[in-house]
């Protein structure tokens, strides 16, 4: 779950707010990071800047896909690690299993001009808009005789 506002601002204290705390922290506990894929989207004028966090992923592990409006990245990641593997009388062995995703709406941009480059943990969009024309409010002006 998640709280729309800042940590300690206009903190109560209920029952509903303690249960969020403990569902948060049982996800904590099962590797769940609230915190990857932090995005920032900057608007640049005639497009938008997507920077998407992305630490420790190869540039294979990432997907991006479009469907309709929805612009959607999507991560898998996995990884196995072996120590002192002395003829399968293991003495550790571990394995580790990630997928992330997160999908953003798109319908104001220019879709088949959508740049992606990967580096150092960071996955870069160049999002160029639509020109702006005439919009449409769904308003039609009836003149009165």
């Amino acid at each position: 779950m998640f709280n729309l506002m800042p940590f300690g601002y206009g903190r109560r204290n209920n029952w509903l707010q303690d249960m969020d705390r403990s569902f948060d922290s049982l996800f904590r506990n099962f590797g769940f990071n609230q915190d990857l894929m932090r995005t920032d989207i900057e608007d640049k004028g005639d497009h938008y800047e997507m920077m998407a966090e992305m630490p420790g992923l190869n540039k294979e592990d990432i997907k991006l896909s479009l469907d309709g409006d929805r612009l959607t990245i999507h991560a898998v990641h996995s990884e196995e690690q072996n120590k002192n593997d002395k003829k399968k009388n293991y003495v550790c062995r571990e394995r580790s299993y990630s997928e992330y995703q997160r999908s953003f709406d798109v319908s104001d941009i220019v879709k088949e001009n959508i740049k992606a480059s990967y580096e150092n943990g960071i996955l870069q969009l160049i999002l160029p808009k639509k020109e702006i024309t005439d919009v449409d409010d769904g308003t039609i002006q009836i003149e009165i005789d």
